[in-house]
């Protein structure tokens, strides 16, 4: 029976799916791998402005201020070394540790 092989349904399965993919435009690509660069933002840097998408606790840092589209996001909330909290960022400040902001350029 022509087409019922398993070769012949994987491919058939394949080339639906091929069709239902929808890919991320380059610049969003780049984007997520970090390729527009960031900042690496201390407590003594005070607050600073900018436009990120993403923030990664290189050591444990508390936010001493943050402006986001993340609602409660804000004074004394603890990241942990290694963690990365995604949104959007215009305003951080740091009471101790480390972050590095990653830039935000396609909105």
């Amino acid at each position: 029976m022509r087409g019922y092989t398993l070769a012949g349904r994987l491919a058939r399965w394949h080339k639906e799916e091929q069709s239902e993919v929808h890919f991320m435009n380059v610049g969003s690509n780049r984007q997520l791998a970090g390729e527009f660069g960031g900042k690496y933002i201390t407590a003594a840097d005070g607050t600073v402005s900018g436009n990120w998408m993403e923030i990664h606790a290189v050591s444990t840092s508390i936010l001493s201020g943050c402006t986001s589209n993340i609602t409660g996001l804000g004074s004394g909330v603890t990241i942990q070394a290694g963690d990365s909290i995604s949104g959007v960022f215009t305003s951080l400040a740091l009471s101790s540790g480390g972050i590095v902001a990653y830039n935000r350029k396609w909105v």
